[in-house]
């Protein structure tokens, strides 16, 4: 998702998008989600708004972490308050032609991976419960 090598290594808005984006498409074709994030922190330039895509990946990591079902994930990604993110959403959904996925209400089984390396480290927050976890006894 992001080497610290470009843009002095900072994470800003257009890499929270990519972030969300990658997650909704995942979520809806079922496949795992793997994320390497290599980067030197929020991009100052850009101000608070570089963190924003970020509070809603934590939303994202929580809905794909709990395998929730499709409406419950449509519900969220349906009525987010951000203009760009509903945009985004919208286009995801035009150009890759997701429709009501036809177990409609079923449980996903997607899974979630992220390495987060360097100063980065506090974005790739997961919502973890050992009592959700399927080997907890």
């Amino acid at each position: 998702m992001k080497d610290s090598r470009i843009s002095g290594g900072s994470t800003g808005k257009r890499e929270g998008l990519k972030y969300l984006a990658a997650a909704y498409i995942s979520y809806l074709n079922n496949w795992p989600l793997y994320v390497w994030n290599d980067s030197a922190g929020a991009n100052i330039m850009e101000g608070v708004v570089s963190l924003k895509p970020w509070a809603e990946g934590f939303m994202m990591n929580t809905l794909l972490s709990e395998n929730v079902d499709y409406r419950t994930f449509k519900l969220y990604t349906n009525n987010v308050g951000n203009p760009d993110l509903q945009n985004l959403f919208q286009e995801l959904d035009r150009q890759f032609e997701f429709t009501e996925w036809p177990g409609g209400v079923a449980k996903r089984s997607v899974r979630l991976v992220a390495v987060g390396i360097g100063s980065s480290a506090g974005l790739d927050v997961l919502w973890f419960q050992p009592d959700n976890h399927p080997t907890a006894a």
